[in-house]
């Protein structure tokens, strides 16, 4: 299971980059409660989670951030189809003095789809900046 979850990260990652924006919104389940390190943004709508992916894929490429290297710390055995990862990304740049890193904590979950997250908890940011993301409020039909 650690090189699978391995595998996905790194796809994860590599979606980022590319802009393949819908793609991976559809790796999370929502709501998604995304804790930026003390901030809770609450992610009702799929347009909610492609926002704030776009958002931390222009702050990337701005950077000049040519990978997103995941790598799992720990790895909690699944119970009832959840389970948790602690993950380091490291964001290598173009100029190495733009890499950098983030660590977070994975709440996943075995579904039908396969492995999805339903909670992310970033407890360091690479851009501190970003923990000020608010996305917009949509109403749904």
């Amino acid at each position: 299971m650690f090189a699978r979850l391995q595998d996905q990260l790194e796809w994860r990652g590599r979606l980022l980059l590319a802009g393949r924006l819908e793609d991976l919104s559809r790796e999370y389940i929502r709501p998604l409660p995304v804790y930026l390190q003390d901030r809770l943004v609450p992610l009702h709508t799929p347009d909610a989670v492609v926002e704030m992916l776009a958002q931390l894929h222009v702050a990337l490429q701005a950077r000049g951030v040519i990978a997103c290297i995941p790598t799992i710390t720990a790895l909690e055995l699944p119970r009832n189809n959840r389970f948790r990862a602690w993950v380091t990304w490291s964001e290598i740049a173009r100029d190495p003095a733009n890499n950098s890193t983030s660590q977070a904590i994975y709440y996943f979950r075995k579904t039908d789809q396969g492995i999805q997250s339903e909670m992310l908890d970033f407890a360091t940011l690479s851009m501190p900046d970003f923990r000020n993301f608010i996305p917009r409020q949509r109403l749904q039909a």
